[in-house]
This record gives structure tokens, sequence and C-alpha cells, in this order.
């Protein structure tokens, strides 16, 4: 009996087989779509509606089959309306008749990437390069970039899009030597100083030099004498030809007056010129000359006439009788006269000597008028 019923079980399984193959369905031409009343119960050509199929458990392995669980009937899933007539739901109405199935995306296929619109899609319209502009230490810079007149956007050398095209501000001056200007006589001048080229900044700020007048070597001073004037030490600018002394103080005279004679008994001890008589009369000639008018009230017995009068003009001549009468016995004249009026020495009946400081070239020289001296009267140069 236990060898029977292992044969039994594989004969019904066979007959099973065989009646599936009887049910085969028939070949459906391409595009050709068969609907049944049942939207349920649609399945494959050749199928009784009705008659429920297994479905595997997981894709790739055989359907297994059970003999000895199988429902009696196969469950409905339409429902019938008081007409008889199934009724269809909203989900299995058929498409409309096109020829062609309807196609429908599979539920479990990857997103698809969105197509761009047409708009985004275009050749750049650059408008020329633009150079960049550096940064200043004040205002940021703009990168080179080229600029599409389509999409508005700029774009590098390498037409790689650039977000932003500012470069910050260094924050950093650019120095530039301000040179020292050197003063002279004439303009004052500048110290050295710095600014910044890019904002303009003053960074060191140039101070004014002074006045500097260009001088060469000091020139010693003269002294003055009883006879000569002196001169004063100085510099002198080579630019401008003004005189200064040590203190850069403008001279404006470099002229030494004469020193006052040291007299005794009448001569001085440096020079040996004889002390000037007193209460002589002179009169001004014009062009700093002046003339021995008269003897006033001199009533020494030798009288000297000084080389300038006591006002400061040069004694040039005698004028006429200006000794007439006088008393003297010794008169002493000076190298500067140049002429002697007539009757200048007219009834001088004590005079025995005039004493010239010049040489006898000198006194000839002199312009003399007629009968300028009367009597025998010895004329000594004192010079060679």
């Amino acid at each position: 009996m236990k060898r029977i019923l292992p044969l039994l079980l594989t004969a019904l399984l066979l007959v099973g087989l065989l009646g599936a193959c009887e049910k085969s369905p028939e070949p459906v031409e391409p595009g050709i779509i068969i609907f049944h009343d049942d939207p349920n119960a649609l399945t494959e050509p050749g199928l009784v509606p009705g008659e429920a199929t297994e479905e595997p458990d997981e894709p790739g392995e055989p359907p297994e089959t059970n003999t000895e669980n199988q429902p009696d009937e196969p469950e409905q899933s339409s429902k019938e309306n008081p007409l008889g007539e199934p009724e269809q739901s909203s989900e299995s109405n058929p498409p409309e008749e096109s020829g062609q199935p309807e196609a429908v995306d599979p539920p479990d296929a990857p997103n698809q990437p969105e197509e761009p619109e047409p708009a985004e899609i275009h050749v750049h319209e650059f408008e020329g390069w633009v150079s960049e502009i550096p940064p200043t230490c004040a205002t940021a810079g703009i990168k080179g970039h080229n600029h599409c007149s389509i999409c508005q956007k700029d774009f590098d050398q390498d037409n790689q899009e650039i977000a932003d095209l500012s470069i910050p501000a260094t924050n950093a001056h650019t120095e530039v030597v301000d040179a020292a200007v050197p003063a002279t006589c004439k303009t004052t001048g500048l110290t050295e100083g710095k600014h910044c080229s890019a904002c303009g900044k003053v960074l060191v700020q140039q101070e004014i030099i002074p006045l500097q007048h260009t001088f060469g070597e000091w020139i010693n001073e003269v002294p003055a004498t009883c006879t000569s004037e002196g001169e004063l030490g100085h510099f002198v600018c080579a630019t401008c030809g003004r005189y200064f002394n040590k203190n850069n103080v403008k001279l404006a005279d470099l002229t030494i007056p004469p020193l006052d004679h040291s007299y005794k008994d009448g001569i001085c001890e440096v020079c040996g010129e004889r002390k000037p008589s007193k209460g002589l009369v002179f009169q001004f000639l014009g062009n700093g000359n002046c003339a021995l008018w008269n003897l006033g009230d001199c009533m020494d017995a030798e009288i000297t006439v000084p080389k300038t009068s006591p006002t400061g003009e040069c004694v040039t001549r005698i004028f006429q009788n200006a000794f007439s009468g006088a008393v003297c016995t010794k008169v002493y004249l000076p190298a500067s006269i140049a002429e002697i009026d007539s009757f200048a020495f007219q009834n001088c009946l004590q005079l025995t000597e005039i004493v010239f400081s010049g040489t006898p070239e000198e006194w000839n020289a002199i312009e003399k008028g007629t009968d300028w001296l009367i009597g025998s009267v010895k004329i000594t140069c004192l010079k060679p």
C-alpha cells in the first residue's frame, strides 16, 4: 500500500500538467488589446474569466503547486449592480482607441534629470574682455572678466563663471618719496616727505626750510686805521652777491670808519699825521669836495689844513686870500690839494715854510693862480 500511494500522486500530477498544456493561450496579434467585462479577471488570452492564477512568491522562482488546499470557487472581485451587470472601477477604464497601448513608467524607475528649458541653452555673447582694475589702499578692485549680454553673467579667461567681481581693498598705502628741495637765497626749501600714490594721503609731512644763501669762504676783517677805512669780515653769497656776517645777518655796508688819530704834541703816534687846526672855515664845492675858505678864528702859529673837512668833504682847493694877513710861520697842506687860487697867501709876512704831504711831482701838478705866494717861502715835500 505504501508503494501504491506515491505512484498515484505522481499520476495525478502528470494529469494536471497535461490539462494545463491543453489550455495554453492563443497568440495575440501585436497592437491588439483584449478587454474583459471583469477588469479584475483580465488574464492572458485563453484563460477563463473568474479562474484565479497563482503568482510566484519571488521573481525567478517557479510557482509552487498545492493540490491539497485549493478553494472550491475563485473569489469575484466585481460586484453586480441591480441590473445584473458588473460595475467597473475608475482604474479599469479602457484607454482611447489609438491603435497603440499607453506607455506606463515603471513604478520603480529612478528620477530622470530635468531637461533644460530652451532659454537656458545659448552660446555666450561676450561684450569684450574687461581688464582687471587692481585694488588700492582705499578702493576695491575689479577682476578681469568677460560679460555675457544674454545671461548677464561674468566669466574668466577659462570661461568659468565668476560670482563676485570685486577684489577687496588692500588697506596698505603705496609710498612715494617726495624729494627734498634745497633752499636758496630767493626761495624756501622743503625737507624730504612721503605720500600715498593711490589715495594721496600724506604719510611724512615736508617741512619748510628757510631761505639759505650759498656762501663761499669767510673773508677776514681789515681793520681801520687813523688814515684809512677798514672792512668788516663777511661772507659773500654766490647767488645774490650780498654780504653777511657769521650770524647770517645781512650787512648793508662793509666799511669801517677811520680811527681817530692818537696825537702827541700835535703828531699822531700811529700815522705821523699832524693834528688839524681848529676854527678853519670850509666851502662846499660839490661832488664830495670842498675848499678852505679862510682861517676863521684859528690863531695857530703852525696851521695844519686837514685832508677832509669836519663834515667829511675832501679838501681840494685853497680859496683866494684864504691866508691873507696870517701871522703863522708854517703851513701844512694835504696831498689832496689840486688848486691854489691867486693871492691865497697874500701879506703872510711871518710865513717861512709850506710843508706838502705829497711828492714833488704832485706839488708841481697843483694849479696855482697869479701871485698866489709873495715873498721867499720854503717848499718842503714829505714824500720823495
